[in-house]
């Protein structure tokens, strides 16, 4: 749309809204002095109203993209100039005896505050509506150039991936409904995507659609046990399974949820969580000199923040790789307690014996290793040489510097 349609349709709102306000608080009947005031301040107010929403950027705002953030600033900026028009209201009220023009001045309190309503009703009306012919419009396209899709898992991520799916043709799908097991969502609409059923009824649901031909996992936290059930289930009826990047890769920006990928071994391999035993981690290392190799790696950074989250009193951390060890040492030193120690080393050198012999750890946790199974079968003989050689030198220089060889001490 074009900048001066978007500007002359912001100033008809607010003059509407205006005059509707003066309109409502006379109950229709506007008596000629109050004409003469509205007429005065007609541009005055409308004026201040567009300048509070350029303060606050909204004539900037892509109308096909407006949200609940524009809302807000749009309820601030008019929210501003309903408090300027207030002042200006009670100082004139206070100096009409004194200065007779200043009655052209004087609107009524009622007006201002049902003016702001209606402003802050017709504004945001004109950007909604906007937005939902343009959805409509997308939808039509996306209907006749796209293949439907079933979404399993109705959560975030599954929220995520509806408005995705739903506002982008180019990704060449468009959901026809979730299926979920929560009874509560049942029936209910997200982002304009019904949710049809519960897992069980994934024949049924087919069935009613028969140009079906591919179900998501948008539940990157299911089990692998419902992974496995889902693709059972969808290869019965001739449908293509694929899912989604995992939560944290999404949160974290690594991945996104359009991301669509094949379901790979890992995720039929899923378990359920863990419970740590948080009692026995702390006492393995609290006050007491912690090394942990591999230390910029996924794994043992995370290691390196759990050993320092726990009161070691030292933490060395080794790692043969400069840039992931600068970078964990980095959040470390903002965030840790403890005595911080890095060192660029290669577990497969004697110089790992050095650091060993100075730093005198009574815990060693080993993480260095290459985990890219696919890549190392490339590569075999450096997966050899650093998964096995450097977790036998680690062991053996560890033991030669005394550390703690307690069943859970060292590992």
């Amino acid at each position: 749309m074009h900048r001066a349609v978007r500007l002359g349709a912001d100033l008809g709102a607010l003059s509407l809204a205006l005059w509707l306000a003066w309109i409502l608080r006379f109950e229709g009947a506007l008596t000629f002095q109050a004409f003469k005031r509205a007429m005065f301040m007609w541009p005055w107010i409308v004026g201040c109203q567009y300048l509070c929403l350029t303060l606050f950027d909204v004539p900037r705002f892509a109308w096909s993209h407006v949200g609940l953030r524009e809302a807000r600033k749009i309820c601030k900026a008019l929210g501003l100039a309903l408090l300027i028009f207030c002042f200006v209201r009670g100082v004139s009220g206070a100096l009409t005896p004194k200065v007779a023009h200043l009655t052209y001045t004087s609107v009524p309190y009622g007006v201002l505050l049902i003016d702001a309503v209606f402003a802050v009703a017709l504004i945001l009306g004109l950007r909604v509506l906007r937005r939902v012919q343009i959805e409509e419009r997308r939808a039509e396209r996306a209907k006749s150039d796209t293949r439907p899709v079933l979404l399993i898992g109705a959560g975030y991520a599954g929220s995520l991936l509806a408005r995705e799916l739903t506002s982008r043709q180019d990704l060449g799908r468009t959901p026809v409904g979730f299926l979920d097991d929560d009874a509560y969502k049942q029936g209910r609409l997200i982002e304009g995507v019904p949710v049809l059923g519960t897992l069980e009824e994934l024949a049924e649901v087919a069935a009613q659609h028969e140009a079906l031909e591919e179900v998501l996992i948008t539940a990157p936290s299911m089990s692998g046990e419902r992974v496995r059930l889902v693709r059972h289930k969808a290869n019965a009826l001739g449908l293509a399974v694929k899912t989604i990047p995992g939560l944290y890769e999404i949160v974290s920006g690594e991945a996104k949820v359009s991301q669509i990928r094949d379901v790979a071994i890992e995720d039929l391999l899923r378990r359920d969580p863990v419970k740590l035993d948080v009692s026995s981690v702390e006492a393995l290392v609290r006050d007491r000199v912690v090394l942990v190799t591999g230390a910029g790696g996924s794994i043992g950074s995370e290691l390196c923040r759990q050993v320092a989250h726990f009161g070691a009193k030292r933490l060395v951390l080794v790692e043969q790789a400069e840039n992931p060890l600068f970078a964990i040492f980095g959040e470390l030193r903002r965030t840790a307690t403890c005595e911080l120690a890095p060192y660029v080393v290669d577990v497969c050198t004697p110089r790992l014996g050095q650091v060993m012999q100075s730093e005198r750890p009574q815990v060693v946790l080993h993480a260095a290793a290459h985990k890219h199974v696919p890549l190392m079968e490339i590569t075999p003989g450096e997966a050899v040489l650093n998964n096995v050689w450097g977790t036998k030198n680690t062991a053996d220089v560890a033991q030669e510097a005394g550390a703690d060889r307690r069943p859970g001490g060292s590992q």
